[in-house]
């Protein structure tokens, strides 16, 4: 038996990709990375590799009159390639896996927002945003089926919130809730709203706003965007970027960059921990219940 210290390192990796899959989930940093509805896609995938990895073990060892010289092919099996080359396309590999084993992933912060810009307007997104330009499989359907809202819950959810006084920003339809008051400020100028987030400053703000901000994550942190109200009050310059703040305040009106927005004029606020789950996500309606 002749042992092949190529496909050693093959199979090695395989399993280092497979272990990485499980070790976020079994963290639960799995959601810093997606958007939850698709935590069964990449446990599918951390399937696929457990089992290459299987495969793998096979071709560890192989018998003498097995090896390439034997073979009778007019192909190297990669084999002549220079060590050095061989070493490179290993490493770039093993790269990712070196960073996620020894970081945690971290959580999007204003540094981000600042390269992404802040919606402070419509969020665009519709119920099958979701999906445009994106394969499906029956399991993936089955996972956002089990992931959406009925139709009914869906209208009730927004019945209530626009009875409420004061507006309460609940993670859940947070999305939801931001598009309703953008979209008919008027019907909501002089209420109270409650919302937590994390302070953002963007340049052409005035000294006393700033912004309380959420990434909205449709797919995974690669789409995620900034959204956020303006909030204004007398000390607001004294807080830190990124300091999560839970603000209580009446909704106005403001212009920025022409387009009119709601501005929060803050009457109480406080510091508070960064949640569990940091970002929002937009919701899945059923429209068949």
């Amino acid at each position: 038996m002749v042992f092949q210290p190529q496909q050693f390192l093959r199979a090695l990796i395989l399993a280092a990709f497979s272990g990485f899959i499980f070790k976020l989930h079994h963290t639960g940093e799995i959601n810093r990375l997606i958007n939850p509805k698709y935590e069964y896609t990449s446990m599918i995938a951390a399937g696929a590799f457990a089992f290459l990895f299987v495969i793998q073990l096979s071709r560890i060892w192989i018998t003498r009159h097995d090896k390439h010289e034997n073979c009778g092919c007019d192909h190297d099996h990669g084999q002549s390639k220079p060590f050095i080359i061989k070493m490179i396309h290993y490493a770039v590999i093993a790269l990712p896996l070196i960073t996620g084993f020894t970081f945690a992933p971290a959580v999007l912060n204003s540094s981000v927002a600042a390269n992404k810009g802040t919606m402070l307007t419509k969020t665009e997104l519709g119920p099958d945003a979701e999906n445009s330009g994106h394969v499906t499989t029956p399991e993936i359907q089955k996972e956002r089926s089990e992931s959406t809202i009925p139709k009914t819950a869906f209208d009730r959810k927004m019945a209530q919130f626009k009875q409420q006084n004061p507006l309460m920003m609940k993670d859940d339809m947070f999305a939801d809730y931001y598009d309703e008051i953008s979209d008919h400020l008027d019907r909501y100028i002089g209420k109270q709203v409650k919302v937590k987030g994390f302070v953002h400053k963007e340049t052409g703000l005035k000294e006393h706003q700033l912004v309380v901000s959420r990434f909205l994550i449709t797919h995974c942190i690669a789409d995620a965007s900034l959204i956020g109200f303006l909030a204004e009050w007398d000390g607001a310059e004294d807080l830190k970027r990124d300091t999560w703040i839970e603000i209580e305040g009446i909704l106005g009106k403001a212009s920025y960059h022409g387009t009119v927005i709601p501005i929060i004029q803050a009457k109480q606020w406080k510091v508070i921990k960064e949640p569990k789950h940091p970002y929002v996500y937009p919701s899945s309606i059923n429209m068949t219940e």
